[in-house]
């Protein structure tokens, strides 16, 4: 006599446990930058900012710092300062709003915001954003502080804002899916250089923001294949 067949379906975790099978985890690190690539803002553009066009590389000049790449705007400013060590955020650059140079006023209490939305496919195992600025910046994932460098209140930080990065753990921000990333920097006040020029120009007042991040994910095939996600089993 033939039996009726009867089918249901299984999660693909819980088959896996049943039959003894391994499914091996596959991870994968997305990195980010700050160059060119990003959008600039007048504002935060979560909250209405205008899009001003791309990012520009800027130095304090030719060949300073050395990580300087070529067509990048210079400011003809000394050396000595916007020391931090980028070896561990390769090919990230210096970089501030477009549409300026050395001659542009007011540097002063300048303004910009910059963005990119990141894409992730899979799970966030851990993930770090390392940022620099002259004088302050404030690191927001999906609208959410992550953290900030100098300060706009307090400018006797601002040395060690521009002199050394500072890490910070992003992991708790990020989804899987579509994330947004904004750093918003702004320049400090002419007072706190000293300088007795109102307004200041960017040569005389220079300023920048340089950071980047490394997001390790589990792309395990149970995650990026939806046909794993149920199988159907079947009885005779």
């Amino acid at each position: 006599m033939r039996m009726a067949r009867t089918s249901f379906f299984v999660s693909a975790g819980l088959l896996c446990l049943v039959l003894g099978i391994t499914v091996q985890a596959e991870a994968a690190t997305v990195t980010f930058v700050s160059d060119t690539s990003w959008e600039a803002f007048d504002s935060n553009p979560l909250s209405g900012g205008t899009s001003l066009g791309q990012a520009q590389h800027v130095c304090l000049n030719v060949g300073c710092p050395s990580s300087c790449p070529p067509g990048a705007t210079s400011y003809s400013y000394a050396c000595g300062y916007w020391g931090a060590d980028l070896g561990t955020i390769p090919g990230a650059h210096w970089i501030w709003k477009p549409g300026i140079d050395a001659t542009s006023v007011p540097a002063d209490l300048a303004l910009v915001c910059l963005a990119k939305t990141l894409t992730l496919v899979g799970v966030v195992i851990s993930a770090t954003v390392s940022v620099a600025a002259d004088d302050y910046a404030e690191v927001q994932i999906n609208g959410q502080s992550v953290g900030s460098v100098g300060s706009v209140t307090d400018y006797g930080m601002a040395a060690g804002a521009q002199g050394a990065l500072v890490t910070f753990n992003a992991a708790p921000y990020l989804v899987s899916g579509s994330n947004e990333i904004v750093v918003c920097a702004q320049n400090g006040p002419s007072s706190y250089t000293g300088l007795s020029c109102n307004p200041c120009n960017y040569s005389q007042n220079p300023t920048g923001v340089v950071f980047g991040g490394a997001i390790e994910l589990d792309q395990s095939t149970a995650l990026k294949n939806p046909a794993w996600g149920q199988l159907k089993v079947l009885y005779r």
